[in-house]
Parts: C-alpha cells; structure tokens; sequence
C-alpha cells in the first residue's frame, strides 16, 4: 500500500505482485501511465481503478491497456471484493490467456500466429478483443485491406474498444486514407485524451500535414496530462 506511483512501482518491480488496486488520479502521476507501465511488463496481472469520478472518460479510461475495472467511490467491502473476483476471474481465463499467448507469437511469427487464431477460434469468438489481434496479425502480415476489414469488425462490436480505432487508424495511415485515419485518432484523443500512443500517432500525423496549429494544441494537451514524457516532442522533432 502506497500513495503515489513512484513509490508503487518499486513496489511492483522489486516484489512478486499478484493484484493492483490503484486511484485514477495519484498525487504523482496518474493512474493510466501506471497502468501502461504495468502492462508493459505483465499483461496477465489483474488491475482494477478505483475512483469518486462517474464521468465518461471513466468508463472508458482503462480501454487501451486493458484494464479490468473501475469501482466508484464510496463503495462497500463487498462490492469490492465481487470487483477482485470478476477481475481474477477474467484474467486467469483460457480465453484471456490464449490471446497473449498469440498476440506474443504474432511479434515473431505472424503467419502461424494468424493460423493457431483461426483454428482456435474460428468464428465462434466474436469479441472486439480478437478481431483487433488479428488486423494486428493482418497488418504486420501486410494484408492492409483484410486488416482494415478486422479492425472494423472490432470497432463496430465494441465502438468504445479504443484500442482498435487506434489501430484502424495505423493501417489507414499505411494505406494512404490519412484523412480518415485523422479523424479517427482525433476521437480517440477527445474519448481518452490519456491515450499516450494516439496523441504520438496524431502528432505525426499533424506534423507530416503541417497543421502547426492543431500540433500545438495536442502538444499541450499532452504536456497537461504526460508533463515528464517526451515521447511526443520527439516523434515532432523527426517529423520536422
């Protein structure tokens, strides 16, 4: 147990941890930067926010990495305990962990990634979770059209699913649909504007188009929520 983010990552890196409860906002950082580092080293850990925000940016703010939860503030024991259960439950899955397993593979291996996917799953797994793994898949596999077919089957299960408007936007970049895949990115940003990738995404973008205006809006807006990364002022500076 810990106050702030610094302090509960050394937590996590120095200790054997089996479950994270962590604010939305932290009094240094916040709670979707501490996610993203999290799931940057374990995907299977379960997450779960707690927060006395209901907003709509709430309901979805877990969506790019994935976490498992929100609770809202006040909240009894046993509300909270049903929230672990669900999460641990979710996580430990088959399901949850054949993906990893395959969105692992696809790193090395697209084709047989692509492969143990559809014979695994077929057509009998209709989430927006394996629809986006496989436009992943598609895409490293450079078959653009059919990836955009997947990702879209992904956004229209789940439209709130920000992780695969993000990578539709990608492959429309590849394909030279820039316009379109802007405005993608832009919703992206306006539902989550904590979504650190897209902001990157959306500078280049930006950059690329020499919208010098819109870029210094989106510099600052993520300079408010990412005041220590840089990731963002970078990919600028390359793009310049």
């Amino acid at each position: 147990i810990t106050g702030n983010a610094e302090e509960a990552w050394a937590i996590y890196r120095d200790h054997k941890i089996d479950f994270v409860i962590s604010e939305v906002d932290l009094p240094t950082g916040n709670g979707l930067a501490f996610l993203e580092q999290i799931r940057a080293q374990d995907r299977d850990i379960p997450f779960i926010y707690i927060s006395r925000r209901t907003d709509r940016e709430l309901i979805i703010l877990a969506a790019p990495n994935a976490s498992d939860g929100y609770v809202v503030k006040p909240f009894s024991e046993n509300a909270l305990l049903d929230s672990i259960r669900e999460a641990w439950k979710r996580r430990k899955c088959d399901y949850t962990q054949n993906l990893n397993q395959m969105e692992d593979l696809a790193s090395m291996d697209p084709a047989r990634a692509l492969d143990q996917l559809e014979n695994k799953f077929g057509s009998t797994e209709q989430t927006a979770r394996m629809f986006t793994l496989r436009g992943k898949i598609l895409q490293r596999l450079k078959r653009l059209e059919e990836a955009k077919e997947s990702l879209s089957h992904a956004v229209t299960v789940n439209p709130m699913y920000l992780v695969a408007k993000k990578n539709l936007a990608d492959v429309m970049v590849e394909t030279g649909e820039k316009d379109k895949a802007k405005t993608l990115y832009e919703e992206v940003v306006d539902i989550s504007p904590m979504y650190k990738d897209c902001h990157v995404s959306l500078a280049k973008v930006y950059a690329e188009d020499q919208e010098f205006g819109k870029l210094k809006q989106l510099t600052d807006l993520y300079s408010s929520y990412f005041p220590k990364s840089t990731d963002l002022q970078m990919t600028v500076a390359e793009e310049l």
